[in-house]
């Protein structure tokens, strides 16, 4: 073959959504993530959507297994959905492992190995070579994906940061990036979620003082909102409550649920921490409470959604409650999450936001400066820019050309455009229909992308049901035929033929 064949199933074209990229080789094809998206109002009666697998069936017979960088529901949320029907054998660093293994528990997935994917270990699956690389991120244990086949070289680098003040251990190996410039890389992927934000990002480390300097001059009830899997914000968010004497109380399923893989990998320091249900939290002073809710993004059945409804019977807001969001708006969210925090503020509560202290949060996501570091260290010959809506990837593209790829070298594709790389380059040799899809609040079906258009038009235009009764011995229409009709305002018409 002498080639390497890659299809973006998922990824290309929205921030946070359906990560999902096949790499064929002559023996074999594998995925790298498999990422579930969150839907919106536009998607009436829809709990997630997933990647459309139908392009899995042309390389059924050498699918051989799914590589995970990291435990982010956009990047594992849709595995259940894949194994039912091509039961794979997974690849996933510590922490990941521990989300994918809850998921198969509660979708009754079983006999599905889960194998171990450790930085600098070296793993061949047929004819490729996988050497996975640490990287920086908002999560535990992420991985870049150093890839070798038919005599080439490729980069998967997944959502990603340089945080210059994590521990050794646990920074982005800058060194191998330079190593593999070195060895001469013919393709890059690389995350572009940030591509439009100058400078770097800030360290987790300066989000943590300045939480701490919140946490100090609130004197009341303190409610904190972050990303649930946001394992290093929750740690900041602990450390800063022993330091405050606060007792802690995690709500919501997402939130204990990657807390409990956190400490049982004893990720977490919770040495001097005072953990208590949200129920038994309220007989502590209010100056001594922090309660960590889920909803940053407004989800309807969330913690925050349901407080900011009083519809969360555990906990209500009163008089002196503060709102800490250590979190981002995801765009496309951002009208939703200014209403819910509009109806928190008529409950009485204090909010306080990025923008209110600067920072109390941090993306997960490199900016220009440090995508152009890296650019320059793996000096590829080619680049394909992932993770990002349209305009970031092509705002990636050009950051590339300005560090010195060529510029026929560097592709900006969407989900479904597929690519060769060979001895001639980089290169568009298809482009196939990769529709996600919905799956239903309510049931586990799938939902067409033409039945949520039809369920838009009854939400914008009304229904109108017409029963007809025909009389077989007078031959007419019955005088008890009715219309119905919902959304709809009818005014009687006088004029003749109404």
């Amino acid at each position: 073959m002498n080639k390497i064949k890659i299809t973006p199933l998922g990824g290309l074209g929205r921030t946070g959504a359906l990560n999902c990229m096949l790499y064929e080789t002559s023996q074999t094809a594998v995925l790298v993530d498999c990422g579930a998206g969150f839907v919106d109002d536009t998607q009436p009666g829809v709990s997630i959507m997933i990647p459309n697998f139908d392009v899995l069936e042309s390389v059924r017979d050498k699918l051989s297994a799914v590589l995970i960088t990291h435990g982010h529901e956009d990047h594992v949320g849709a595995l259940p959905y894949l194994l039912k029907k091509y039961p794979l054998p997974i690849y996933a660093t510590p922490f990941a492992r521990g989300v994918i293994q809850s998921k198969c528990e509660e979708f009754q997935i079983k006999d599905i190995p889960v194998h171990d994917l450790s930085p600098n270990e070296i793993i061949t699956i047929e004819d490729l070579i996988i050497e996975p690389v640490i990287i920086n991120h908002s999560i535990m244990d992420v991985v870049a994906l150093y890839l070798k086949a038919d005599g080439f070289k490729t980069f998967h680098c997944t959502d990603f940061k340089i945080d210059d003040e994590a521990p050794e251990d646990k920074a982005v190996d800058l060194k191998k990036f330079k190593a593999i410039g070195k060895e001469g890389l013919d393709l890059l992927l690389l995350d572009s979620t940030n591509s439009l934000q100058a400078g770097c990002t800030t360290s987790e480390a300066e989000v943590r003082e300045n939480l701490y300097n919140v946490f100090d001059k609130i004197k009341g009830r303190l409610i904190t909102c972050l990303f649930s899997s946001n394992t290093y914000r929750l740690q900041s968010l602990l450390e800063c409550a022993k330091r405050t004497g606060r007792k802690v109380a995690l709500t919501g399923r997402s939130t204990k649920e990657y807390f409990r893989i956190a400490a049982a990998l004893d990720r977490l320091d919770l040495s001097g921490i005072d953990l208590y249900d949200v129920e038994d939290i309220t007989q502590f002073p209010d100056d001594q409470i922090l309660v960590i809710v889920t909803g940053s993004q407004a989800e309807p059945r969330s913690v925050l959604g349901r407080i900011a409804k009083n519809m969360f019977k555990p906990l209500r807001i009163q008089k002196g409650d503060t709102l800490l969001m250590s979190s981002r708006m995801i765009p496309g969210n951002e009208g939703r999450i200014l209403n819910m925090l509009n109806q928190l503020s008529m409950l009485g509560v204090e909010i306080i936001t990025d923008n209110s202290y600067t920072p109390v949060h941090v993306s997960g996501h490199a900016m220009v400066d440090e995508l152009k570091e890296v650019i320059g260290l793996l000096k590829p010959k080619n680049l394909i820019p992932i993770h990002g809506e349209y305009r970031q990837l092509k705002a990636l593209a050009k950051i590339a050309e300005g560090e010195g790829v060529p510029q026929k070298g560097v592709l900006v594709l969407t989900d479904g455009v597929q690519v060769e790389l060979s001895k001639r380059g980089l290169k568009v040799i298809d482009e196939l229909s990769m529709e996600p899809k919905f799956i239903s609040e309510n049931l586990d079906l799938f939902i067409t992308t033409d039945a949520i258009k039809r369920r838009r038009k009854l939400a914008f235009n009304g229904l109108v049901i017409v029963s007809l009764i025909h009389d077989s011995s007078q031959d007419c229409l019955s005088n008890i035929s009715k219309i119905y009709s919902e959304g709809i305002f009818w005014r009687k018409r006088r004029e003749k033929g109404y």
